[in-house]
C-alpha cells in the first residue's frame, strides 16, 4: 500500500511493455491469491491435527520465504491472471485490501496450531506438496514481497511516467 499510495491511474497502468503486467494487474494478481489463501486458511484450519507430519515438512520454512527473491520467473495460472477489472485505483485497492484484512484478522484471532494443519498439492509438486498452513502462509507472504519487487522494477523504467499526483 505504501509503495502505491502517491501513484495515480496512469501511473498504475502503464505497462513497460505489452508482455507484462501493469502495477494495477500485479496488485488483482496479488489480491486473487489472498482469497485463494484466506479460503485455504479457514477451511484447513478445521481439518483434523496431523503431528504426525511435523517431520515432513520441518525445514521447509526457508524455501517458503526464499520464494520471495527467486530469480525464476514464474507463469501465474490461468485462475489468477489478472482481468484488468479495475481503471480506478481506489476500487483496485479495496479489492486487493478486502482479503487481506481477513487473514490478518483471521491470523490474529484463531486458536488453531498452523503447525498441525496442512495443505496438500500433487507429488509432483516437490517440496510443495505438503506444507503446514504457517508455511502456506509464509509462501504468500513471499509471494506479495516477489510482486512488490516487480512493483518496484516497474516504477524505474525509462517510460514510467514520473509525475505523482495525490488522489
Amino acid at each position: 500500500m505504501k509503495e502505491v499510495e502517491g501513484f495515480n491511474e496512469e501511473q498504475i497502468h502503464f505497462k513497460p511493455d505489452i508482455s507484462q503486467w501493469s502495477i494495477a494487474e500485479v496488485i488483482e494478481h496479488i489480491a486473487v491469491y489472498e482469497e485463494l489463501l484466506y479460503w485455504d486458511l479457514l477451511n484447513n484450519q478445521y481439518t483434523n491435527e496431523r503431528p504426525d507430519l511435523i517431520d515432513t515438512v520441518k525445514g521447509v520454512d526457508s524455501t517458503m520465504i526464499a520464494y520471495a527473491i527467486d530469480p525464476n520467473k514464474g507463469q501465474a495460472p490461468f485462475a489468477v491472471q489478472p482481468l484488468g477489472r479495475f481503471q480506478k485505483k481506489a476500487d483496485l485497492l479495496n479489492f486487493f485490501n478486502r482479503y487481506r484484512n481477513e487473514i490478518i484478522k483471521l491470523i490474529e484471532e484463531t486458536k488453531v496450531d498452523f503447525r498441525l494443519h496442512f495443505i496438500f498439492r500433487p507429488v509432483d509438486w516437490g517440496v510443495w506438496h505438503i506444507r503446514d498452513l504457517h508455511q502456506y502462509t509464509l509462501l504468500w507472504i513471499a509471494h506479495t514481497d516477489r510482486h512488490l519487487n516487480q512493483i518496484k522494477r516497474i516504477e524505474t523504467n525509462p517510460n514510467f511516467p514520473k509525475h505523482k499526483t495525490k488522489e
